[in-house]
């Protein structure tokens, strides 16, 4: 995969297309709405807050716009691609008798409450590109054993 690709699911593609979406509507109603006016010379506190708040909007803005103009979205046939670990895919492995199951994701959409882990993290590096059955092995603190159980597209 291409470093410089951001690579995204097609449900966090989705994601960040809404989101892009609703800021670009939540900008331009401000800029409508919300404008305080500048009486004297200089600006108020209330100015230069909405500026910063603006400012803020508008980043966001463009970060999306430019994940979205350079994104991948990872959206395999699960079946010519089950058999290989990628983004996208759910992966079920065994660690020391204990079942768990992931999410591979690309870093942006990476949160391992959910059990989303990235690509680029030790263990999602460690499983792209592997089958069931493999076993690989993650060097932390120490080296870890994983067995793939299984592995299903269509998260």
């Amino acid at each position: 995969m291409d470093q410089g690709k951001v690579y995204l699911t097609k449900e966090g593609h989705e994601k960040f297309e809404h989101e892009l979406e609703n800021l670009r509507k939540e900008l331009e109603e401000k800029i409508r709405e919300e404008m305080p006016s500048t009486a004297s010379s200089e600006p108020d506190e209330e100015y230069i807050s909405f500026q910063e708040s603006l400012g803020q909007l508008r980043s966001r803005v463009k970060e999306l716009e430019t994940v979205l103009s350079n994104c991948e979205i990872m959206d395999y046939n699960p079946k010519d691609h089950c058999q290989i670990v990628r983004v996208g895919c759910r992966v079920e492995m065994e660690h020391n008798g204990q079942r768990e199951e992931v999410i591979i994701v690309g870093s942006l959409e990476a949160n391992p409450d959910l059990k989303k882990i990235s690509n680029e993290s030790p263990i999602g590096r460690a499983l792209i590109g592997h089958r069931s059955g493999d076993e690989i092995q993650i060097k932390a603190r120490t080296i870890q054993t994983f067995r793939i159980r299984r592995i299903t597209y269509g998260v």
